[in-house]
């Protein structure tokens, strides 16, 4: 269940990732646009969406070692889901309405691996 709500996790976040360099293409396409104030608004877009990848990566990476068996330790799951879980309450807080969307099915993709890691503890816990 964990390399499930991985992966759907990850797909969704490479995905948001996506639409949102693809929404900022056209205004770097115009020339002489870029004044300062924008230049410090791409800079500020940059870095969510690195942060944003790289949580993707992590929920990815996490997802294939679950998949495969070889997952020594639940805490990085933990982590990852939790970060992107409290990044999708930010995000569906929002006004607009597709980041909104985004960010609830965030949380509902997030909550969902950290129950899946939750109860994959437990079963851990109840076979010693």
């Amino acid at each position: 269940m964990v390399a499930v709500t991985g992966a759907a996790t990850a797909l969704l976040l490479l995905a948001a990732v996506v639409v949102q360099l693809v929404s900022d293409l056209p205004f770097l396409d115009t020339p002489g646009s870029v004044t300062v104030l924008a230049a410090g608004l791409l800079i500020l877009q940059a870095v969510a969406l690195s942060v944003q990848l790289a949580l993707a990566v992590a929920a990815a990476l996490i997802a294939w070692r679950s998949w495969i068996g070889k997952a020594r330790s639940h805490w990085p799951g933990m982590v990852v889901f939790s970060i992107v879980c409290g990044l999708g309450i930010f995000t569906a807080s929002r006004p607009f309405g597709p980041a909104a969307v985004v960010g609830w099915v965030a949380i509902v993709l997030s909550g969902a691996a950290l129950l899946a890691q939750t109860w994959t503890i437990w079963e851990q816990r109840a076979t010693l």
